[in-house]
């Protein structure tokens, strides 16, 4: 029996393009919600949304190479004096502990 779909008559070559969408898409998620814990982290939410267009811009798209890239950021977003020395003098370490949350497993790993 069939179902009248083209894919039971055909088979359809793999398209190994969706995979690497795929994982561009991880990525971003992945940076999206990495930048937001950090700058959380710094009291700085309000500003994620310019931070991600900052690294859009810059063409940055890992969150390591965001934290090293820090200074321009600082400069680059309206921050005040304040928020910026925090984003300078606290980052690293704030990026440091969102990683190692983000690696630490879930409670609902498992399960």
């Amino acid at each position: 029996q069939t179902s009248g779909v083209v894919a039971d008559v055909i088979p359809l070559p793999r398209a190994d393009w969706l995979d690497n969408i795929s994982v561009a898409a991880h990525r971003s998620d992945s940076l999206e919600a990495s930048v937001a814990l950090w700058f959380e982290s710094l009291s700085l939410a309000e500003y994620v949304p310019l931070a991600l267009a900052w690294c859009h811009t810059a063409g940055v798209d890992a969150f390591s190479d965001m934290v090293e890239k820090r200074a321009t950021l600082a400069e680059s977003i309206p921050l005040r004096p304040l928020e910026k020395r925090r984003l300078l003098e606290r980052g690293d370490s704030a990026a440091t502990s969102v990683q190692l949350q983000e690696s630490a497993p879930s409670a609902f790993e498992g399960s």
